[in-house]
């Protein structure tokens, strides 16, 4: 004997919305957090004409944001560089870090602004 519950389409349709709602939300909320880190990397981020400041950027991706840049001698200021280049120079170049060390001082601040965004 089949049971039929009445409301039952309505109410999986309502879960679906809510769904979509709590995604929504979670992006908004990664996006808001992923901006304050890049604005705080730009601030602390060597600066010499200012196009690499410039270049720092968050791109989404679903739910989760990558922020970064795409210049070719990012990895150097970040990381340092001692070799020689491809076209032969010699490099000494003493690594300055503002990536990581800009996460780790401000995670609890990062925290914060993503459940301040969730939650209200």
């Amino acid at each position: 004997m089949a049971e039929t519950i009445k409301g039952l389409e309505a109410l999986l349709k309502a879960f679906g919305a809510f769904g979509e709602e709590v995604d929504k939300s979670i992006i908004k909320a990664v996006k808001l957090t992923a901006n304050e880190y890049k604005k705080d990397v730009q601030k602390v981020a060597p600066y010499d004409s200012g196009t690499y400041r410039r270049s720092i950027h968050v791109e989404m991706s679903g739910k989760v944001a990558l922020v970064g840049t795409n210049l070719p001698y990012a990895r150097r200021l970040e990381y340092g560089f001692a070799d020689v280049d491809s076209l032969g120079r010699v490099y000494d170049q003493k690594a300055q870090p503002h990536f990581r060390p800009t996460f780790d001082e401000n995670i609890e601040k990062y925290k914060k602004t993503f459940k301040e965004a969730l939650f209200g």
